[in-house]
């Protein structure tokens, strides 16, 4: 089983399918993969991640990539969206939402070989919760390929 803290999909356009990869890793026994056959603007994310308002956190992780990017303006990350103490698991990815994290990390697309990526945000006096999102393409544009997602953390800073 992926220890990472990222499961539930949300394809606008293409594909996406997600797995335990035990053949392509960098910490653990297996990794987070996402892959996406055709040109798309979709993404995983996690559950909801209590924390605190007017904080500073760190996110980091692995990331490996075989992505050919088409226009997307993020592709291979991992981003912090913000949502206020109103949010439920049932809700959409942007209801509830105080920040998108859209201008958070920075994505890694071509290929590589394992890489390391972190970045620091502060929350909102609003926010109660994050979900990390491993983004494949959007929000203008597409990618498609995959990418490898490995030791992720969310920690206060």
């Amino acid at each position: 089983m992926c220890d990472e803290p990222v499961t539930k999909e949300k394809i606008w356009h293409g594909d996406l399918t997600v797995s335990c990869d035990a053949s392509t890793h960098h910490a653990g026994p297996t990794s987070l993969r996402v892959h996406s056959d055709s040109p798309s603007v979709a993404e995983l994310y996690s559950f909801l991640i209590p924390v605190l308002p007017n904080t500073l956190y760190r996110v980091s992780y692995w990331v490996k990539a075989n992505i050919k990017i088409d226009g997307a303006e993020m592709y291979g990350k991992l981003i912090a969206a913000e949502y206020n103490s109103q949010a439920v698991e049932s809700d959409e990815i942007n209801q509830n939402r105080v920040s998108p994290g859209f201008d958070l990390g920075e994505s890694v697309g071509g290929q590589t070989g394992w890489v390391a990526r972190s970045y620091t945000f502060r929350t909102s006096a609003n926010t109660s919760y994050v979900r990390l999102r491993a983004v494949m393409g959007g929000p203008v544009g597409t990618a498609h390929g995959t990418a490898w997602f490995d030791k992720i953390s969310l920690a206060p800073n």
